[in-house]
């Protein structure tokens, strides 16, 4: 953490760096016979460069090293423990950050490709971290990173959780009821809507929502009751006259997969889930700028009616060809004729009337 923050703490070019003053300032204590680890004066632009680049590559391999992994295994200070891989966590995103500034700012100088290389390295050593981390441990240390004040480090917790989930297929029980209890909290996050970081919170508010579509599928069937809130929730989102389209788009595929999930639980939500999924097709102008979110809303609208499978060809235009004639079909065949006539009956007269 103190190589971290020693890194952090160096400027990012040499011409940036203030002179000696800075050296002698700075917070952290990593010293070497001259008073200080690395002087930024004695040395050249290039040397800066290869010093953080030698900093992060070691620690990514003590990370993974035989002998470290074993100190992890048998430290019986559990707690201690936690505390010290979320901060070290929360270090290493903040790191990635800086790096992260530094590529967008130097993306049309010679050293663009050294940024790069050195934000992938940094994402390495995330992944050294989040691999020493039981997944006991791991859920908890993700809930605690999803509350943190940054946006950015809140959407990577995310984004762990979601490969997480994504990659592993068996999960004990009480696993399951701790990852449940992230619902709440990402529901949080869909329904938060600060005024800054405006842009930040939508790509965040669209991670949320993926986490919750993600959950849904791999334990929503055995454990229906904590996705009743998210369906209110994307809903919620969908009838919104203000809402920012992509986040309306991962809302609308959240409630594809809770409604096929919670199945006759998610009737009592149809009388408003319908209007509002309706309201959403009819505008065209919208749909057709946007074809992720028309693919989004025709994805949503089939899974209402209960289709568990859609095949899929390539190009976007043609799966929603496609999904829409499977929903034509759907609607025809499925629906039981009490529902059926009555409304084909009502849409006739409209369409008659208006000549079309």
């Amino acid at each position: 953490m103190k190589i971290i923050q020693y890194l952090t703490e160096l400027p990012e070019n040499k011409e940036d760096d203030p002179g000696p003053k800075k050296s002698r300032t700075c917070k952290t204590k990593l010293k070497n016979q001259d008073g200080q680890l690395f002087n930024v004066e004695s040395h050249s632009d290039k040397q800066l460069r290869h010093f953080k680049f030698l900093s992060v590559s070691f620690m990514s391999q003590l990370l993974s090293s035989q002998s470290f992994v074993k100190k992890i295994v048998e430290c019986e200070e559990r707690e201690e423990l936690q505390k010290l891989e979320q901060r070290l966590l929360e270090e290493v995103l903040h790191y990635i950050n800086t790096v992260a500034s530094s590529v967008e700012g130097n993306v049309d100088k010679p050293t663009a490709k050294f940024w790069r290389v050195l934000l992938n390295k940094s994402y390495d050593m995330l992944d050294k971290v989040n691999a020493l981390l039981p997944t006991e441990t791991f859920i908890p240390v993700i809930r605690g990173l999803m509350t943190n004040q940054l946006p950015s480090v809140r959407r990577k917790a995310m984004d762990l959780l979601n490969n997480k989930v994504q990659q592993r297929t068996r999960w004990q029980k009480s696993q399951i009821l701790q990852l449940l209890e992230l619902v709440p909290e990402l529901i949080a996050i869909v329904q938060c809507r600060r005024k800054e970081e405006e842009e930040e919170q939508a790509i965040n508010r669209q991670t949320a929502l993926f986490s919750l579509k993600l959950l849904c599928r791999g334990f929503g069937t055995e454990n229906p009751v904590p996705f009743v809130p998210v369906l209110k929730t994307a809903i919620d989102l969908i009838s919104s006259e203000k809402e920012e389209k992509n986040v309306m788009g991962s809302a609308l595929l959240c409630i594809a997969e809770v409604t096929c999930t919670l199945k006759a639980q998610a009737i009592p939500q149809l009388p408003r889930l319908m209007p509002a999924l309706l309201k959403t097709l009819k505008n065209k102008k919208e749909l057709v700028s946007n074809e992720i979110y028309l693919l989004s809303a025709v994805t949503a609208l089939l899974k209402v009616v209960r289709l568990e499978k859609i095949a899929v060809e390539f190009g976007p235009s043609s799966q929603i060809s496609l999904r829409v004639t499977s929903l034509k079909t759907i609607l025809a065949t499925r629906l039981a004729p009490r529902i059926l006539l009555p409304a084909v009956t009502k849409c006739y007269g409209e369409v008659a009337n208006t000549r079309k």
